[in-house]
């Protein structure tokens, strides 16, 4: 890991971090993202709660458990609507994330790895990093792709939106920004960053 550049991407649900850091990545990075390494941790383990959805269950109580893992539907209400709950979540989940990133990153032995994360600065994340960079996109984009992609309403895609972190705040926080409102290619911002740093 001491050879890869290690590069935080953040932004508010639905801004489309994932289709940024595919972008980095299609330059001779690797994406690692970590809404995907949560969902594997929380894989029933021999037909049982894997250790980091037992520890979610423990805070949580049963109502959040179904088939041997954790309901995100039953637990996306408790935590989207009352921000400290969702403070008490990320604490657990943080932790398991970050170590199995670490572990993917070391494995990866590409010259950069994109940490596609959510809530990079909250988990600190950022830390890590060699250079931070925030997917940024219009409220109506955000918007529209949260309603799409999780089959919710409007207003709950707002609620949602209303619980994170400001995107001002984001990009006053990072290094970069790359807008990818919808129609625009970010093919050209991703190429100058990675020029600037020397990484392509």
């Amino acid at each position: 890991m001491e050879n890869t550049v290690l590069i935080g991407v953040c932004g508010m649900s639905g801004s489309g971090k994932s289709h940024v850091s595919r972008a980095f990545a299609s330059l001779g990075g690797h994406h690692v993202d970590t809404d995907k390494i949560y969902h594997a941790l929380l894989e029933p383990r021999r037909g049982k709660l894997s250790p980091c959805a037992l520890a979610i269950a423990r805070e949580f109580g049963d109502e959040v458990v179904k088939d041997a893992t954790i309901d995100r539907g039953a637990l996306g209400k408790i935590v989207y609507s009352d921000p400290d709950r969702l403070l008490a979540l990320n604490r657990i989940a943080h932790k398991y994330i970050k170590k199995a990133t670490l572990a993917e990153v070391r494995k990866c032995g590409a010259q950069f790895a994109l940490i596609d994360a959510p809530v990079l600065f909250e988990s600190g994340f950022d830390k890590l990093c060699d250079f931070t960079v925030c997917v940024c996109a219009d409220d109506e984009t955000r918007i529209k792709r949260i309603v799409r992609r999780d089959n919710i309403s409007e207003d709950d895609a707002k609620r949602r939106l209303a619980n994170q972190t400001p995107q001002s705040d984001l990009v006053s926080m990072c290094d970069f920004t790359v807008d990818n409102s919808y129609g625009r290619d970010v093919t050209e911002d991703v190429k100058k960053i990675l020029l600037e740093k020397g990484l392509i």
